[in-house]
């Protein structure tokens, strides 16, 4: 929460504020309590992914007097950071798509890059999809809004 907190702004205290509000969110929900380690693993790489998200496309703060500029190496590791977050949680690969076609809409460069940054983690749920699809009508579906816990 740290890295995507500093996105928006340089402040410590703000971005201390906010891991801490993101723990107590992870404490609020029990994952620790029942070591809900799917949940936690998204809980640690999704705000990491989306913070490589905004470095890719030059959407971030500096306090240099430089213009922030786009990331291919910042659009890498978003995407090799969406990975653990789909992998545990399949049925976050729907949200993370539709996140990044609102990214789409609202950034008008790099429309590439941001098509790039999700195929590494549906290459990974795409086993389930093709499952779910193939086996409809007898709760195939279903499988899509497991963990790897179940």
């Amino acid at each position: 929460m740290w890295a995507l907190a500093g996105v928006f702004t340089r402040s410590d205290v703000v971005r201390v504020v906010g891991g801490l509000a993101w723990v107590s969110i992870g404490a609020l929900m029990g994952a620790y309590q029942t070591a809900n380690l799917p949940m936690l693993v998204v809980m640690m790489f999704l705000p990491a992914a989306f913070a490589f998200v905004f470095r890719a496309v030059g959407m971030y703060h500096t306090e240099d007097p430089r213009v922030p500029r786009a990331s291919v190496q910042a659009a890498a590791c978003a995407a090799l950071a969406f990975i653990p977050v789909v992998a545990s949680e399949p049925q976050m690969v729907v949200a993370v798509l539709l996140l990044l076609m609102v990214f789409m809409i609202l950034v008008r460069d790099h429309r590439v890059m941001l098509l790039m940054i999700p195929l590494p983690a549906v290459a990974v749920v795409l086993p389930n999809l093709v499952y779910a699809v193939a086996n409809v009508s007898s709760g195939g579906v279903r499988q899509l809004f497991s963990d790897v816990m179940i």
